[in-house]
């Protein structure tokens, strides 16, 4: 047995069999999503999926944000389409694409928004995982 006080799991996107066995396992659950329409059934169908497994917390990271969205609109939005909270919102940006998997993000741009955005992710991962 592992003593493990969190384990922090990437699957792949859609319900498939390995997503759905890592979703019943978990406490915590960040969906990253877009507010690319053609997103929007894949996503309800995992935040769905999600209630039906009882995960106690779900949440909504939204990804690739351009800046002509207000983050306040994006969360209303989030809220009404899926009926989840927004932990945290990333915005595009051309930085992240030229990292390009060559380096940590934050450690090269620390003050980016995208790196305070990350950072949110990582406190409600803490807080969650220290909450009894």
């Amino acid at each position: 047995r592992l003593n493990l006080d969190m384990l922090v799991v990437d699957t792949s996107a859609g319900t498939g069999k390995e997503t759905l066995l890592t979703m019943a396992l978990s406490d915590l659950l960040f969906v990253v999503l877009t507010l690319d329409q053609q997103e929007v059934q894949g996503t309800s169908v995992t935040i769905d999926a999600a209630r039906e497994l009882s995960i106690p917390h779900t949440y909504g990271v939204v990804n690739k944000v351009t800046a002509t969205y207000a983050d306040e609109s994006v969360r209303s939005q989030i809220a009404i389409e899926y009926g989840c909270e927004v932990e945290s919102i990333l915005p595009y940006a051309d930085e992240i694409a030229e990292v390009a998997g060559g380096g940590l993000f934050a450690v090269e741009h620390p003050t980016h928004r995208a790196t305070a955005a990350i950072a949110r992710i990582q406190k409600e991962l803490i807080r969650e995982a220290y909450r009894d």
